[in-house]
């Protein structure tokens, strides 16, 4: 693995008939011919059969979009993944992370370092990932509070070994200190001793207590991270028993799960985006995927 830092990453702008995959690679063979080789391998793969390929294989094939030389054999390359390879209908997340990583990229040893630095994708893309419901103007509004104001968060901790009524009092209390949101611990996964339905209603109440004594709003996310149909579920239920925001692990429910549930008509409340685990991929120096990319 290379002990220097790597450089910023060249950017470029959209094209219109494909999403850019910017990779950062360090190999000992031609820097062009290794980014020809994961534009083939990475979009369509080698043509198989007797016959000629045809025009249709053609137009899907990935291909060198370009290519920023730092020194023999180290830089970045821009690969182009054509558009019209996308699901026609649904969530384009998943096909889009399987063509930027899920081919042979980390699998055969053609190159030294191989790393997903950036991502960028055309107009037409971006138009079927409408964003956050809220964002940080919306969760003001629901606050109550101007752009001006510092916003304060906070976790429910321990993690696990608490019982409804002693996270509501530690939410409570964390309230009455000025915190305008709190989450629950990662580690918080719902057990039998501190269920969540039971977890929301408790401090849902100490939360109203401290709103009616101070004024103050706060946000509470409970962690509903699970199996998709049931975590779809779980929000539905905890929004009903009172929480006012949700909180989702993305590396464990997946991206196209987050979407589905910031879609969901009865879960209409600031989600918190959990990224615990994207260390373990995304550790400097060497192969993986760039921060940058979850961001």
């Amino acid at each position: 693995m290379p002990d220097h830092v790597e450089p910023d990453v060249p950017q470029w702008s959209p094209v219109p008939d494909a999403f850019l995959g910017i990779y950062y690679l360090e190999t000992r063979d031609n820097l062009h011919r290794t980014a020809e080789f994961i534009a083939l391998e990475e979009s369509a793969g080698s043509w198989s059969g007797g016959s000629a390929a045809t025009p249709l294989y053609a137009r899907s094939l990935g291909r060198v979009h370009d290519v920023h030389e730092l020194s023999p054999g180290r830089g970045y390359a821009a690969i182009a993944y054509p558009v019209s390879n996308l699901p026609e209908r649904g969530s384009p997340f998943a096909a889009i992370w399987l063509y930027l990583l899920a081919g042979p990229l980390f699998e055969r040893p053609f190159a030294d370092v191989i790393r997903l630095a950036d991502v960028v994708l055309p107009d037409s893309l971006l138009a079927a990932f409408h964003g956050p419901r809220f964002g940080i103007a919306g969760s003001r509004a629901l606050l109550r509070l101007g752009k001006e104001a510092l916003l304060f968060g906070g976790i429910v901790k321990p993690g696990a070994g608490l019982t409804p009524d002693e996270v509501a009092a530690r939410c409570e209390a964390a309230a009455r200190g000025g915190v305008h949101l709190i989450k629950d611990d990662e580690k918080m996964n719902n057990p039998t001793y501190c269920p969540l339905l039971a977890r929301v209603s408790a401090v849902s109440r100490a939360l109203r207590r401290v709103e009616d004594d101070t004024g103050q709003r706060v946000i509470y996310c409970p962690h509903v991270t699970g199996r998709p149909d049931q975590m779809l579920e779980m929000a539905r239920a905890a929004v009903a028993a009172g929480a006012t925001g949700l909180m989702v692990n993305v590396f464990a429910a997946g991206l196209a799960a987050l979407q589905m549930l910031s879609g969901d008509a009865l879960t209409q409340v600031p989600i918190y985006v959990h990224s615990g685990g994207r260390s373990a991929i995304a550790h400097r120096p060497g192969n993986g995927i760039d921060v940058r990319v979850f961001a």
